[in-house]
């Protein structure tokens, strides 16, 4: 069955909201899942679209890593779906302030990246 945007913007919050984070792959699917619509949703955002992209990305390394992902990449994600959320509700938010939202979570995730790089080169060394 296919999700709505209403639907998939409830399941991102129901996510958000839940008291256990640690992301079995039914709820790792059902969230990847409401991802994909909103994105769908974005049309010509791209900030919007970027900032679905980086959740994404953040998503599938903790579903390959499952419990042995650091806790900062469940930390990045929870805060890039609240911003997607809100970048959502908020309905006549400026393309610009879609736009500082962007910069300010991909600032984040370059950041998130090299804290996994640090974590991998010192599980190698």
């Amino acid at each position: 069955m296919e999700m709505d945007k209403d639907a998939a913007v409830a399941r991102i919050k129901a996510e958000l909201l839940a008291a256990d984070w640690r992301l079995n792959r039914r709820r790792v699917a059902a969230l990847a899942a409401a991802l994909a619509v909103v994105e769908t949703d974005a049309g010509e955002r791209r900030a919007f679209r970027y900032l679905v992209e980086m959740a994404r990305a953040a998503l599938a390394y903790q579903e390959k890593h499952g419990d042995s992902a650091p806790p900062m990449v469940l930390d990045f994600l929870k805060a890039t779906l609240a911003k997607v959320i809100g970048v959502i509700e908020e309905e006549d938010l400026s393309l610009e302030r879609q736009t500082e939202i962007f910069n300010k979570a991909h600032l984040a995730f370059i950041a998130l990246k090299g804290q996994l790089a640090r974590v991998r080169v010192g599980e190698a060394g």
